[in-house]
């Protein structure tokens, strides 16, 4: 009888048990707006380097877009550079300097879990249609969140 009963209460306890899989695996597709997508085609004269990061503030802005522009005016075809940041943050990703041109030739994607924000690029590099050295940038904004932005 003792085993039986038992058997019953573990029985109970491991189907009560919750798994880690809730809403830590659960994503959610994130809205983002599109600031601009190219190519830097400075031969990396702007000085900009490769990066993934987020900007929250107007003054990194500001200087990444003077960089951008230092050689040619490349923010002039932003959707805008007037962004309040109080309600956003830009997602900026801009890559290296290649000598096979079209870089700007990508997905994205951005979702979220309960935790962190994720921003997934995928290249096509059968895209890549010049020998004219360029640097991909993508330049996107999204609503503003205590999320740890995490670029795949």
């Amino acid at each position: 009888m003792k085993k039986n009963v038992l058997i019953l209460i573990l029985s109970v306890f491991f189907l009560s048990c919750s798994s880690d899989d809730d809403d830590t695996t659960s994503t959610t597709p994130i809205d983002s707006y599109l600031i601009g997508k190219g190519d830097l085609s400075g031969t990396g004269a702007e000085g900009v380097e490769f990066q993934k990061r987020v900007i929250s503030d107007n003054e990194t802005w500001m200087t990444l877009i003077d960089k951008m522009d230092s050689v040619n005016d490349v923010s002039s075809n932003f959707s805008e550079k007037d962004v309040d940041f109080s309600k956003y943050m830009i997602i900026v990703y801009i890559g290296d300097v290649n000598s096979s041109g079209g870089g700007s030739n990508y997905e994205v994607s951005i979702y979220s879990d309960s935790q962190s924000i994720f921003v997934e690029m995928t290249q096509d590099i059968s895209e890549n249609t010049t020998t004219a050295l360029s640097q991909p940038f993508y330049l996107a904004k999204i609503d503003k969140s205590e999320k740890e932005v995490v670029f795949k």
